[in-house]
């Protein structure tokens, strides 16, 4: 399904597919409340980002801003809904990582 949409949409939009789907865990996962659920979305991301070869940092860079507006919300005295976003940046600090070493072990072969 995944490859059937890549391949109807336009190129600018195909640019911006890796920068969109990172969203899409993030607002689910505010939704569920079991912890191998909001594991198993996060996880779901390795493979799209490796197979269709985006770049991990995309991930990275996800999870740094996420930590900055957990500073923000903890300042603002939003403990909860910041503890919520502590886990998924942890998730998407992970899967970048894992992404990066993917790419990397790749390209040394």
């Amino acid at each position: 399904m995944v490859v059937k949409l890549l391949s109807v949409l336009n190129e600018p939009f195909k640019k911006m597919v890796p920068y969109i789907c990172p969203a899409f865990p993030i607002s689910i996962s505010y939704f569920l409340h079991d912890e191998f659920k909001i594991f198993f979305v996060f996880v779901v991301l390795v493979p799209i980002f490796t197979i269709y070869r985006f770049d991990g940092r995309i991930l990275v860079a996800y999870g740094i801003s996420l930590l900055i507006l957990v500073a923000a919300l903890t300042v603002m005295n939003e403990g909860n809904f910041a503890d919520q976003l502590v886990i998924f940046s942890y998730w998407l600090l992970v899967g970048g990582t894992s992404c990066l070493a993917i790419d990397f072990f790749r390209k040394n072969d």
